[in-house]
């Protein structure tokens, strides 16, 4: 029969967990022996990174600023994993997010509960149209999604350049040619230069994790994930779900 890889449904969640964690471990290797090979120092180069992030409070308000982002991206990648949809373009649709939150930032104006709001609701509308296109071209022309989804990370990128070193772009600073005008408008600050958006973050989790345990929602996308065929046969739109998530 030869070699082949098939998930197996017979793994407990301890070895779930050393499995990640093994991950983890040989992420960090593979990293090491990269910065090793170019002539830098992994252990000593590790050792301050630790250092600067853990040892100091600016260090950890500025972890858990930037977790804020991976924490929301990972989560996009995750309900699409739960459908066995490999959603590798989430770095291009954050951008574009973050271009539509600069633009309704830079050019309305109202008080910044309401702004911060608006900002919000606008991010993920544009957010989710940006990502109707390789969901469209995964069920109009069999195009997998991984090579929709990569692709028009690069869109993403060039189209938020243009305007950050163009029309937006703030030419009353030192560091213009890659910085748009100052937004007005921040969230709330809970410890020095830490956010709320982390809470936020972690909010949304809690929401995704209930609404997948307890609602027909997230039944019907566990369903899929398990098996396309017998959902389909269950009466379960499979192509609904590929435009939701």
């Amino acid at each position: 029969m030869g070699w082949r890889f098939q998930r197996r449904t017979d793994i407990s969640p301890l070895r779930k967990s050393l499995f990640k964690v093994l991950a983890v471990v040989i992420a960090i290797i593979c990293a090491g022996l990269v910065l090793f090979a170019s002539g830098e120092k992994p252990l000593e180069l590790g050792t301050k990174i630790v250092k600067s992030t853990f040892g100091t409070a600016f260090g950890r308000e500025q972890l858990l600023n930037l977790a804020t982002p991976m924490l929301l991206t990972g989560l996009a990648v995750t309900l699409a994993g739960k459908m066995n949809l490999w959603n590798m373009g989430v770095e291009g649709q954050f951008l574009i997010g973050a271009w539509a939150a600069a633009g309704i930032g830079l050019f309305f104006k109202a008080s910044t509960p309401v702004m911060l709001i608006l900002m919000m609701i606008g991010a993920c509308i544009v957010t989710g149209l940006y990502a109707l296109f390789p969901a469209w071209m995964r069920i109009k022309l069999g195009i997998s999604e991984i090579l929709g989804t990569v692709l028009l990370n690069y869109v993403a990128l060039y189209w938020t350049l243009h305007f950050t070193q163009g029309p937006w772009r703030d030419t009353n600073t030192a560091t213009s040619l890659f910085y748009s005008f100052r937004i007005p408008y921040e969230l709330p600050k809970v410890a020095g230069s830490m956010h709320i958006g982390i809470f936020i973050g972690i909010l949304l989790v809690i929401i995704c994790i209930i609404a997948q345990a307890g609602t027909i929602w997230g039944y019907e996308i566990k369903a899929v994930g398990a098996n396309q065929k017998t959902a389909n046969f269950a009466g379960i739109n499979f192509k609904k779900h590929m435009w939701l998530p």
